[in-house]
């Protein structure tokens, strides 16, 4: 891919720095995690998110004493700062499209996402559905002993066979844990932990968790138009292991 995404005239570009990290480090109102957690990029010390403010505040900072303030200050800017600027422009192009690259294809992206990072919105495929997914999935999940499942998800309409409905290119799963059978942390059905291609797959969930008990969810989606996923499934709880 190129790096269209990401100016490069520098008054553009420096805009876009700013904006588009102070978007990604943003937790937004009512939320719980920033826009970048969301959308899969690392936190904690040396992490994506932490080296995103790095870059930002090497760049412009409120001490006015990034590359960009004193490039852009008449008083010092030389051609000293004009190669520092041109070779941040550089590197951050190098750091950042890789990101930008992986956070288009996240589960989590919404139309905010696509405008903040100026990150094209993919068309739809021609005749492709855009109404709402209204079969239900029905799931199995056959332990392979241990903290491993064979999950198989079909429609009513399929029989056994596992299958994805019409509209769907994948299945998500959410699902806590518990040590009582019958008391549950709530479910966080804005996130969810996994999402597959098929329709079967193996679902590892961990072996801290093997002996709790598990209280699991499911949903049919569409990674190119998450409006019209189904509604998620009853929940099924089952004991790990």
């Amino acid at each position: 891919m190129s790096n269209s995404r990401i100016p490069t005239a520098l008054d553009k570009f420096s805009n876009y720095v700013r904006t588009a990290i102070n978007y990604l480090l943003a937790i937004p109102t009512g939320g719980t995690v920033a826009n970048g957690e969301r959308l899969g990029l690392t936190t904690g010390t040396g992490s994506e998110m932490a080296e995103l403010q790095t870059k930002r505040d090497q760049w412009s900072n409120s001490s006015n004493n990034g590359l960009w303030d004193k490039h852009s200050d008449p008083n010092t800017k030389n051609r000293v700062t004009r190669n520092n600027v041109v070779a941040f422009v550089k590197d951050f192009g190098i750091f950042f499209q890789p990101l930008l690259n992986r956070m288009a294809t996240s589960t989590n992206i919404i139309l905010a996402d696509y405008t903040a990072l100026n990150i094209a919105i993919p068309d739809a495929d021609p005749g492709e559905p855009l109404t709402k997914i209204t079969e239900g999935v029905m799931f199995s999940a056959k332990s392979n002993g241990g903290a491993s499942f064979n999950m198989k998800c079909r429609t009513g309409i399929d029989g056994s066979r596992a299958s994805l409905p019409e509209g769907a290119d994948s299945v998500q799963a959410s699902f806590v844990f518990s040590d009582s059978q019958t008391e549950f942390p709530e479910l966080n059905l804005k996130y969810p932990q996994v999402t597959s291609t098929k329709a079967s797959f193996v679902l590892d969930v961990g072996n801290e968790n093997e002996g709790k008990w598990m209280k699991i969810r499911m949903r049919w989606y569409n990674s190119k138009h998450p409006e019209i996923a189904s509604d998620w499934s009853a929940p099924q709880t089952i004991i790990v292991g």
